[in-house]
């Protein structure tokens, strides 16, 4: 049987960049799905047949959104591994649930939190994040947190966006919008540092 967990409801004490993932991104990412699951697999499916996976390890999928990904390992590791996805907003996990429902997979479990702050220590095989990482607002914490998390000897695999030069498909739709709209101002609410947080390689070894 599928597992399903659950934590109090987004207002009961979230970061305000959590509080924001669920009242503004998720509804509306959850609009375009079709693209972005199609879009975001193909980088996934670029990776994850060379993850170092193996049968019967315990997996945690941080950032796991619609539970593709989660998914996709939970098959890798077989029926006597285990893959736990975790991700802050609710629709997707929710979303990530009925997906579930519809396969014979008996060996995933959506967890509904902060990965910076509620996985248990030393309980993982292999963390993986998919485009996840990057929305950290303490990347140091949150990384730190998801090697606490690992086993010894434990393996972590993320995907993070490079510069927003080497991403025109994105970079270049901010650019058109800013020159019809005002930029946000600095009372505007956010997802976090954003998504091409992690792409200078000098901070990230700070």
């Amino acid at each position: 049987m599928a597992h399903a967990q659950t934590n109090a409801h987004p207002q009961d004490g979230d970061l305000e960049l959590v509080q924001f993932w669920n009242d503004v991104l998720g509804p509306k990412l959850n609009r375009f799905r079709h693209i972005l699951v199609g879009g975001l697999t193909h980088h996934s499916e670029a990776v994850i047949p060379k993850l170092p996976v193996r049968a019967r390890d315990r997996v945690v999928d941080v950032g796991c959104d619609w539970g593709y990904t989660a998914m996709k390992l939970a098959h890798m590791v077989g029926p006597k591994g285990s893959v736990t996805g975790i991700d802050c907003c609710d629709l997707f996990l929710e979303i990530a649930r009925e997906e579930l429902a519809g396969t014979d997979l008996e060996n995933v479990t959506f967890l509904r939190g902060d990965a910076e702050v509620a996985l248990s220590e030393a309980e993982f095989d292999f963390a993986f994040a998919r485009f996840g990482t990057m929305f950290f607002a303490n990347p140091v914490a949150g990384l730190r947190n998801m090697r606490r998390v690992l086993k010894p000897g434990g393996r972590m695999v993320h995907i993070v966006w490079r510069d927003p030069r080497d991403n025109p498909w994105l970079s270049m739709a901010k650019e058109v919008v800013l020159r019809f709209l005002p930029p946000p101002g600095e009372d505007a609410r956010t997802c976090g540092p954003g998504p091409f947080s992690i792409a200078d390689e000098q901070r990230c070894a700070r």
